[in-house]
């Protein structure tokens, strides 16, 4: 497990001074790449074989936004990890240990060199340090999209913003064009993503949106409508 302690800054709230749902994720991808250079067998294949670990999916729900000024702890641990996979849990907790927002994901190994999947020697994966599941709802990886129409909007350009150090769309970018481009975004405390493809800053990423009863979907696509993203926001009841 790796954990990190922070306050929320001015720069990661919205209006109400409420953490952001980007900022939320942006914690909790810092955290798991601390997590990775905790672990010196697996960073040093990842190094020498130049291979990186992509989020193939993430599963984010949310108990309460932070509000401005808050000191948080932000908590990663890996609970499963095969050839192909790894599966982590990161968890935003409040100063009085309360979970804020839990995430689970899975990520994926993919070698530069060749641009395929690359493959964790069992050794490497036996090495790493792994925690129990955390206590959260698991749903489905795969987002099954409503048959009904979708309505396009105007083409997004990635910025060099948008670009992280291995030269695609970070992650938590393609969460905040979806929420850009969906204004009632804020009425929902769960998001399932599902990541297909990389975007680099020469393409163009088209979205699709759909608003139904109490769930909405956003796809981030290529010219040719193949989703670089999914994104399900959705409701759940926090007790």
């Amino acid at each position: 497990m790796y954990t990190y302690e922070t306050r929320l800054g001015i720069s990661q709230t919205d209006t109400n001074g409420l953490q952001t749902v980007v900022s939320a994720i942006d914690m909790m991808q810092d955290c798991s790449h601390f997590w990775m250079e905790s672990e010196p067998e697996f960073m040093s294949f990842l190094k020498q074989n130049n291979t990186i670990m992509i989020l193939a999916f993430r599963q984010l729900d949310i108990f309460r936004l932070a509000e401005y000024g808050e000191r948080l702890t932000v908590k990663t641990s890996i609970y499963e990890c095969n050839s192909y996979f790894g599966y982590r849990n990161t968890t935003i907790y409040g100063s009085d240990g309360t979970a804020y927002a839990k995430s689970w994901g899975q990520g994926a190994f993919l070698s530069l060199s060749e641009g395929r999947p690359a493959k964790l020697p069992a050794a490497v994966a036996n090495a790493i340090t792994y925690d129990e599941k955390a206590d959260m709802d698991y749903l489905p990886k795969k987002i099954r999209l409503p048959e009904a129409a979708f309505t396009q909007l105007p083409s997004i350009k990635p910025t060099p913003f948008d670009i992280d150090f291995n030269q695609h769309v970070n992650n938590a970018r393609y969460v905040q064009m979806a929420c850009e481009c969906l204004p009632s975004y804020r009425e929902y405390n769960r998001l399932r993503i599902e990541y297909r493809k990389t975007a680099t800053q020469q393409d163009e990423i088209t979205p699709f949106i759909y608003n139904g009863d109490n769930v909405a979907y956003v796809k981030l696509c290529t010219r040719n409508a193949e989703p670089y993203c999914t994104i399900e926001f959705s409701k759940f009841s926090v007790e």
